[in-house]
């Protein structure tokens, strides 16, 4: 009796017995191995190295990316797609899972580039559906995050340069009196329209490639 009511009180102080090891559940180790996953992807993205990047594909996978929907199957088209990537130099953040947990999880990861960061632009956040097989990936659905797409969309719009005011057009006798009158233009101005056409024109083209990332799409 004397035994129970000291095992009681120590239940009580301790606040029960600690959970076994063998005890712990399979929604707890998966999400454990999510999150040494996401960690080991965004430090091997970080240290440009696309054999560790790669090292986290099992050899069958299918990755799917935000870029036009680009579907790479198995580790050697895999590889051809994280070399591709790591030329822009890009830098990834770690910004949390997601919904329920299992073999399969929702990972978001914040990305931003060397280009990127020149123009001042927002990272942008890529919502990547994974499924694991034990410690290695075998489904990888990656789409942008529609509301920080449209931030980033947002701030490509503002560095635009404004269009220059329309000049109503003048007589031939008015253009010919100035033309004698006024002096030289400088070749810089000259080709200032063509620099602002081709900037807007990089700029457009920028935001309709971020525009067919965030649609994405589910394949499972």
């Amino acid at each position: 009796m004397c035994f129970a009511a000291v095992a009681s009180v120590l239940l009580t102080i301790g606040g029960g017995l600690p959970t076994p090891v063998g005890a712990q559940t399979a929604e707890s180790r998966e999400a454990a191995a999510h999150a040494r996953l996401i960690e080991r992807y965004r430090a091997a993205w970080n240290a440009r190295n696309a054999d560790a990047v790669v090292a986290l594909f099992a050899t069958d996978a299918v990755a799917t990316t935000a870029n036009f929907w680009s579907v790479y199957r198995g580790t050697t088209q895999i590889r051809r797609w994280v070399e591709a990537e790591l030329r822009r130099q890009p830098t990834l953040t770690d910004d949390g899972i997601e919904g329920p947990v299992d073999e399969r999880a929702t990972w978001r990861i914040a990305e931003t580039d060397a280009a990127s960061e020149r123009l001042g632009l927002p990272p942008l956040v890529k919502v990547v559906r994974v499924r694991l097989r034990g410690e290695l990936i075998t489904d990888f659905d990656e789409s942008s995050d529609p509301a920080s797409s449209a931030q980033r969309h947002a701030a490509l719009l503002a560095l635009i340069p404004p269009a220059a005011p329309a000049v109503a057009p003048a007589s031939s006798a008015s253009r010919l009196g100035a033309a004698e009158s006024a002096p030289a233009v400088p070749m810089s101005r000259l080709f200032r329209p063509t620099a602002t056409l081709g900037w807007t024109l990089a700029v457009l083209l920028t935001l309709a490639v971020g525009m067919y990332g965030s649609v994405g799409r589910r394949r499972r």
